[in-house]
């Protein structure tokens, strides 16, 4: 899924988009490895992988890649191991989730949080980008 970030100085008429060929990434905060699930056809999405049998790679996370920086969510390793595209449109008004604890949220000037139907709180969100 492609994610949309309001570039730095934006006039609100072109945003940059992260580019890459990762479809999922599969890991264990506490291992040292990680596998690589890229968007190509015939990748097996069962519970069980004998990766001798596939084509997935383990990889380390100590290597520098982009799946590494994205995983250990480094900004100036992202920054510089993963591209990115200039689309000339205004940015997509959505709410991505990042992790269970992080959402990104692009073209919203508020943002209300609710718990069982209940308001638990309400954010206004500032024009602020780190890209």
């Amino acid at each position: 899924m492609p994610i949309a970030l309001s570039s730095p100085g934006n006039d609100g008429n072109h945003y940059t988009q992260l580019t890459t060929d990762i479809e999922a990434i599969v890991y264990n905060p506490n291992s040292p490895e990680f596998v690589v699930i890229k968007k190509v056809k015939g990748h097996p999405h069962d519970i069980l992988w004998v990766l001798p049998e596939s084509d997935l790679l383990l990889q380390s996370r100590s290597v520098k890649t982009c799946a590494s920086a994205l995983l250990d969510a480094n900004l100036a390793d992202i920054k510089k191991l993963c591209n990115y595209q200039l689309v000339y449109k205004a940015l997509p008004s959505s709410v991505t989730r990042l992790s269970t604890a992080n959402i990104l949220v692009n073209s919203q000037q508020e943002v209300t949080m609710m718990c069982n139907g209940e308001r638990i709180q309400s954010v206004l969100i500032s024009q602020k980008s780190n890209l």
